[in-house]
């Protein structure tokens, strides 16, 4: 499911099944990204440089740049983040190391992912936008849990546990809808079957709802 186009100094990588249409990239530059045209991506119409600052916008990870002239590329924030779309996914921004079912070997360690928390993702771990199509809504009624960093870690490993949450290990903010932070730490579970009561962190409905995700 994954394209590669050619420009002059760069190439784009796009994965259709992790684009969630956020459409920042339509909308800051469509010379390159015109969904109207075919092929829809045309790496010719702009600087390397450039196209490399837009791809790394992409909150789903759905496009990648690739430098072919040496220039620089995207590379980790200094920190880890996490935002909590409203009705809708986990965009997480960082170190970030994914260990998931159906996850590509070669390209485990991401800056950018849109994680499924609706838990009807056909796409699972990641974001399809089903969450649209059910209706799902999330209120984020937990206390705000805030610790303070101390392991000197970077990295941020998320593990999609089989029939359960997502095990988050490494330093990670996490903010609600309205920006405010929900969670900041380096250890938490994270709900992905989308019953918690407590939501975002995972209260064990999964069990009792006989939730099923590899």
């Amino acid at each position: 499911m994954e394209k590669k186009y050619q420009g002059e100094g760069v190439a784009i990588q796009y994965n259709l099944r992790r684009c969630i249409h956020a459409e920042l990239c339509v909308k800051n530059m469509h010379q390159v990204f015109d969904p109207e045209r075919r092929p829809w991506i045309d790496a010719t119409q702009a600087p390397a440089d450039a196209i490399v600052d837009i791809v790394s916008r992409c909150p789903s990870g759905a496009l990648h740049s690739e430098r072919t002239d040496g220039g620089l590329t995207e590379s980790a924030p200094e920190t880890n983040t996490g935002a909590l779309w409203a009705d809708g996914p986990i965009a997480l921004h960082g170190e970030i190391q994914l260990q998931a079912a159906g996850v590509n070997d070669n390209r485990h360690a991401e800056t950018r992912v849109t994680l499924c928390r609706c838990g009807a993702s056909k796409n699972k771990p990641y974001c399809d936008n089903t969450h649209k199509t059910i209706g799902w809504t999330a209120t984020e009624s937990a206390e705000p849990n805030v610790k303070a960093f101390a392991s000197g870690e970077t990295a941020l490993t998320v593990i999609a546990s089989k029939d359960g949450p997502y095990e988050v290990n490494g330093p990670l903010t996490l903010t609600n809808a309205a920006g405010e932070v929900v969670y900041a730490g380096e250890r938490t579970w994270l709900c992905r079957c989308g019953a918690s009561s407590s939501k975002p962190f995972c209260d064990g409905t999964h069990n009792s709802i006989g939730f099923s995700a590899e």
